[in-house]
């Protein structure tokens, strides 16, 4: 005789990550909406100019954000957010961790971290994002990962030389 299928609501319990992505800027209205503007997942750094470098100089990335919009469910409680990037080579950098407190129900938490982040190379920097909760032990449940590539692009000028 077949076992009965038990729902998703009846096996899961919560919490979970309604989103996570980039953005230029998280705005905050006094209602409590969030948006998110400017979403991006591929950021292009430019040289132009009479003999710009033919690979990219490293710099710090200040302009992205990192939105996580946690829902609750039947979660309650403390939880960690926990966000571990990982570079284009296979590096992991520390963790970034950010407590929450959760209510059961359909409300949750908006986490936002600006980001400042050392960019030495092209290629696609991961941000896993897991979430850790009051029983939970170790690194906690892998909920997402945001992709963000990053790709140099050299424009050479033309310099006009008169005769």
């Amino acid at each position: 005789m077949p076992q009965p299928v038990k729902k998703p609501s009846q096996t899961k319990t919560g919490p979970y990550v309604l989103a996570a992505l980039l953005c230029e800027k998280v705005l905050r209205e006094a209602d409590g909406v969030v948006s998110a503007i400017r979403i991006a997942d591929k950021i292009i750094q430019t040289a132009a100019a009479p003999g710009a470098p033919d690979e990219m100089a490293p710099f710090v990335m200040t302009n992205l954000t990192l939105l996580i919009v946690v829902k609750a469910d039947r979660a309650q409680g403390r939880h960690v957010v926990s966000i571990v990037p990982t570079l284009p080579d296979g590096t992991t950098l520390p963790a970034a961790e950010t407590p929450i407190e959760l209510q059961r129900g359909s409300g949750g938490v908006n986490v936002v971290v600006p980001l400042a982040l050392p960019i030495s190379a092209t290629g696609v920097y991961w941000f896993d994002v897991a979430l850790r909760g009051p029983r939970t032990r170790g690194a906690g449940r892998l909920t997402a990962r945001v992709p963000l590539e990053v790709v140099f692009q050299r424009t050479p000028v033309a310099t006009i030389v008169s005769s």
